[in-house]
C-alpha cells in the first residue's frame, strides 16, 4: 500500500512558519515592552545630542528604527548597534549595519547601556509626539519678537495737527477782517498792513510780550543745557539686529550661561560676539524656534553654509559672517578690559549690563534699572560715562585677601601686610580698600 506523505509535509511547513513568525514578532515586540518614562531620561542623556525621535539631526530620526531593523531580519543586532556600532560594522555580521555605514559614515559613539535600557529608550521614541510650543508660563518676559514693535508716529500726528490749526486760525482771522471791512461801523486805513497791525499790537503789550520772551529764552537755554549733557549718553540704546535674536529666549527660557556665547569674557579685553560656529552647536539640531519657526534660524544656517536636507556644510551656500550691530561702544581713547573686571575683580555681569535675561536683543541698561537689581553697587551717573566709571571705582572694594596666588592683587596683599601703616591708610575709616585707592583714578588706567 502506498503511503500518503503529503499531510505530514504540509503540517511540518505550517509548524515551521508558525515558529518563524513567533520568533520574528517576539523579537519585534521585545522593544515594545520597555518603560517609556524611564526611556525619556535615558534618551536625553545618551541620544538627544545627535538624535531626535521625528527629525534628522546629526544622526537619523529614531522613530521606526525598531521596525526597520526587524524588516531587515536583524532585530537582535539593533542592541549591538546601539552599544557599539563600530564593532558591529567591523564584524561583517550585519548587512543592515553596512547599509547604515554607507548611508552616513560618521561613527556613532558607543553607549554604556544594557538591553533593558535600550528597550526603554525605544519605547519612549515610539511613544513620542511633538509637544506643542506655547509661549509664556515659564516665569520669563514675553519676547517682543512675537509682536513686532510699531514705530512711533505720534510726533508726526502732532505736527500735522499743529499745521492744520495754524491754517484754520489764519483763515478765520482773514474772514473776521473781511467781515469787519464790510461793516458800516468799521473804520480802517487801507494803508495799514498785517505787519504794521502786528507791530502796533506788540508795542501796546510790550510788558507781557517781554515776559513771554524771557520765559521762552530760559526754557530754550535749559533744554540746550540738558541736551548738551546727554551727548554720548546712550542709556536705552537697543539697535536692531540682522537676526531676530532674544536674550529672553536664550538666557531666561533656556538658561544658557552668558559665558557660553561670550566665551572670552574671562580671558580677554573683549567679551566676544559668538561666531556662527557657536550658534550652530545648538542650531544644527534646533532648526525651528517657538516664534518664527525656521525663518530666523535659517539665517544662521545660511551664514554657516549648512543644508538641513543634506545635513552637510557647503562653502557655496555660505552667506558669510553675521554682521551683528555693536551695542556697547566706547570712544577710541578709552581702554576697558572685561577679564580684569570679571575674572580678577569678580564683578557680576549685571553690574554693567543689567538684567540681560529680560532683554530682547542687546541693550544699554540705564543706571536706574541696574540699581533696582539685588547685589549691585548703587550708582548715580549715566551708564558708560566717565562719571559712572569713576563713581564705581570710588566705592567698590577690592578683595585682596582672597586673591589668586601670585596674582596682581596677591602681590598688593603681601605689600600691605608687611606695611601696617600703609594698610591703615588704605583701609581708612570704612575698613575697605577701594579701586580708587589702588590707582583706579589714574588717567593712564583707562585712557590711551
Amino acid at each position: 500500500m502506498k503511503l500518503d506523505t503529503r499531510t505530514p509535509f504540509i503540517g511540518s511547513w505550517a509548524l515551521q512558519a508558525l515558529i518563524i513568525l513567533t520568533i520574528f514578532f517576539g523579537s519585534l515586540n521585545s522593544f515594545a515592552q520597555g518603560d517609556a518614562e524611564a526611556g525619556e531620561a535615558l534618551f536625553k542623556n545618551n541620544c538627544a545630542s545627535c538624535h531626535h525621535p521625528l527629525k534628522r539631526q546629526t544622526g537619523p530620526a529614531l522613530k521606526g528604527a525598531v521596525q526597520r531593523w526587524a524588516d531587515a531580519g536583524e532585530s537582535e543586532n539593533l542592541y549591538r548597534w546601539v552599544k557599539n556600532a563600530g564593532a558591529l560594522i567591523s564584524s561583517g555580521e550585519s548587512a543592515r549595519a553596512k547599509e547604515l555605514e554607507s548611508y552616513d559614515p560618521s561613527a556613532m559613539t558607543p553607549q554604556a547601556v544594557n538591553d533593558q535600557e535600550i528597550d526603554n529608550i525605544f519605547a519612549y521614541v515610539e511613544a513620542f509626539t511633538e509637544p506643542e510650543k506655547v509661549a509664556g508660563d515659564d516665569g520669563c518676559p514675553t519676547p517682543y519678537l512675537i509682536e513686532e514693535k510699531e514705530s512711533s508716529g505720534k510726533w508726526k500726528w502732532l505736527l500735522a495737527i499743529a499745521i492744520i490749526l495754524a491754517v484754520v486760525i489764519f483763515g478765520l482771522a482773514g474772514v473776521n477782517r473781511r467781515l469787519k471791512e464790510t461793516s458800516d461801523d468799521f473804520q480802517t486805513d487801507d494803508d495799514h498792513t498785517y505787519m504794521e497791525i502786528t507791530k502796533d499790537w506788540l508795542w501796546r503789550n510790550k510788558v507781557w510780550v517781554s515776559l513771554f520772551g524771557v520765559v521762552v529764552l530760559l526754557i530754550a537755554l535749559s533744554d540746550l543745557g540738558w541736551r548738551a549733557a546727554q551727548i554720548d549718553v546712550v542709556e536705552g540704546y537697543e539697535p536692531s539686529q540682522p537676526i531676530k535674536f532674544s536674550h529672553i529666549v536664550h538666557a531666561c527660557k533656556h538658561e544658557i550661561d552668558c559665558k557660553y556665547c561670550h566665551s572670552s569674557v574671562e580671558k580677554s579685553k573683549s567679551a566676544g560676539i559668538p561666531s556662527v560656529n557657536i550658534c550652530m552647536n545648538c542650531h544644527r539640531s534646533i532648526q525651528e524656534g517657538t516664534y518664527f519657526k525656521g525663518e530666523e534660524i535659517g539665517k544662521i544656517h545660511s551664514a554657516a553654509g549648512y543644508s538641513v536636507d543634506d545635513n552637510a556644510y557647503y562653502d557655496s551656500l555660505s552667506t558669510g559672517p553675521i554682521a551683528w550691530n555693536k551695542v556697547h561702544n566706547l570712544p577710541d581713547h578709552v581702554y576697558f578690559n572685561h577679564s580684569q573686571h570679571v575674572k580678577v575683580g569678580g564683578i557680576d555681569c549685571i553690574q554693567c549690563h543689567g538684567d540681560v535675561q529680560t532683554y530682547n536683543g542687546g541693550k544699554v541698561a540705564s543706571v536706574e534699572e541696574i540699581n533696582k537689581l539685588e547685589g549691585t553697587t548703587k550708582l548715580t551717573k549715566p551708564v558708560l560715562t566717565m562719571g559712572w566709571c569713576i563713581e564705581c571705582h570710588n566705592v567698590t572694594g577690592v578683595n585682596v585677601l582672597g586673591a589668586e596666588k601670585d596674582s596682581y592683587y596677591d602681590e598688593i596683599h603681601k605689600r600691605l601686610k608687611n606695611n601696617p601703616e600703609l594698610l591703615k591708610k588704605f583701609k581708612g575709616e570704612d575698613g575697605t580698600i577701594t579701586v580708587k585707592e589702588l590707582g583706579g583714578w589714574e588717567c593712564a588706567k583707562c585712557h590711551y
